[in-house]
């Protein structure tokens, strides 16, 4: 499936020890919306509300994926 490159940001929570941008891969922008940056079970406590997530379209990708998956995520460590 060929999918589009997303940058998706959060700036709700601003703290240490938080994501606050990923790139991702998705089919479409509320999905990429709903797209956490990790597969940590207590990320969402972390990480916006898909309502408070800003989402950027970067390009398509130039082969196909199987999944909509996560490329890189930034993380403010403390």
């Amino acid at each position: 499936m060929i999918l589009n490159i997303y940058k998706i940001e959060q700036s709700i929570n601003r703290d240490y020890d938080v994501y606050d941008s990923a790139v991702v891969l998705a089919a479409t922008p509320e999905d990429a919306q709903k797209m956490l940056p990790s597969e940590h079970t207590n990320i969402r406590l972390e990480w916006a509300e898909p309502e408070h997530v800003k989402v950027t379209l970067l390009g398509v990708a130039l082969r196909a994926y199987d999944k909509p998956q996560v490329i890189c995520a930034s993380y403010n460590f403390g």
